[in-house]
């Protein structure tokens, strides 16, 4: 009965990964930071507004050629258009340019050694783009001058995480959660708090601290119980320690919030078989294959379709 736990896919770490825009007009609006950076010049000014509004509608091509022209608008304002070129890095991001991004937060910081935002952005494209310790060392310049910047801490984490050294991100996620819950962390929300107590559940998890790990899993799901990452990662962690049901509620439940999710069909199909059900696993597994198919992961489709036809044959012959 245990042949099927090859495929399980145990976590899927989702990087939630914080950034931040600058806000060069208005410092209430919710989508920014007012900063230290924020031009007085209109035109320039009416530019990077322009820009800020076609991010919130996702319209990151709009955005990047709005903030373009800021950039033209004064071409040797260095302050100002260190803010400019730290929100295209951030519109670059956002469409995977990420040496664009790199580029563009570079030249922020070259013009404002002192632009949190551009070293925080930039720190995420080189995460992104798989050079974690360039990341590393954007946040920590970030904490030198930021000490008590939440973002920074939490991203480093992510950072330290995704090298396996899982001891040190819980300490950064812990570090993260403290400063957020003292300082308020200008206005973070409850799911931002309960994706930083997943990511380290997750750390715990890989730390084969199973029961730790289930406990920041549920600390995040009482913080935001929409919040699907949380719930499939909880799952999981039932599945390690042979809770099944609880496992199978846990998949249920991310799945009712994100019905798209291949990895938690495939997490409830596993449980499901080692609980006995396989006619209802072999219906989870052939919605995996198709979810993975849709999303571009063939040789994931492939290997739940594989798992699907020696479930099939064994469920025949029993």
């Amino acid at each position: 009965m245990d042949f099927l736990c090859k495929g399980f896919r145990s976590l899927t770490i989702i990087s939630f990964l914080l950034t931040m825009l600058l806000l060069p007009i208005n410092p209430n609006q919710s989508l920014a930071i007012a900063s230290p950076y924020s031009p007085t010049h209109i035109s320039h000014g009416e530019f990077l507004q322009r820009g800020i509004e076609r991010m919130q509608k996702d319209d990151y091509e709009g955005a990047i050629a709005e903030f373009t022209k800021a950039l033209k608008q004064n071409a040797r304002q260095e302050d100002r258009n260190s803010t400019a070129h730290s929100n295209r890095c951030l519109a670059y991001l956002q469409t995977d340019r990420y040496q664009s991004a790199i580029a563009d937060c570079t030249q922020a910081i070259s013009m404002n050694p002192r632009n949190l935002e551009a070293l925080l952005n930039r720190g995420l494209a080189y995460f992104r783009s798989g050079n974690y310790q360039a990341a590393l060392t954007d946040y920590n310049t970030m904490l030198e001058l930021s000490p008590d910047d939440f973002r920074a801490y939490y991203n480093r984490g992510l950072a330290e995480m995704a090298q396996g050294h899982y001891q040190t991100a819980i300490a950064d996620y812990t570090q993260a959660l403290k400063i957020s819950q003292i300082s308020q962390a200008g206005g973070s929300s409850a799911a931002d708090y309960a994706n930083i107590y997943t990511d380290r559940g997750i750390a715990k998890f890989m730390s084969a601290d199973v029961s730790a790990a289930i406990g920041d899993f549920s600390q995040a799901i009482e913080l935001d119980r929409h919040n699907a990452r949380a719930f499939f990662n909880r799952g999981c962690a039932h599945h390690r320690q042979r809770f099944l049901a609880q496992a199978i509620a846990d998949f249920t439940r991310s799945l009712d919030l994100d019905p798209h999710n291949p990895d938690a069909y495939m997490g409830r199909a596993i449980a499901l078989h080692n609980q006995g059900q396989n006619r209802e696993a072999l219906h989870d597994l052939q919605i995996a294959a198709n979810e993975f198919l849709a999303k571009g992961k063939e040789d994931a489709s492939r290997h739940a379709l594989d798992l699907w036809h020696q479930l099939q044959q064994k469920t025949i012959f029993t």
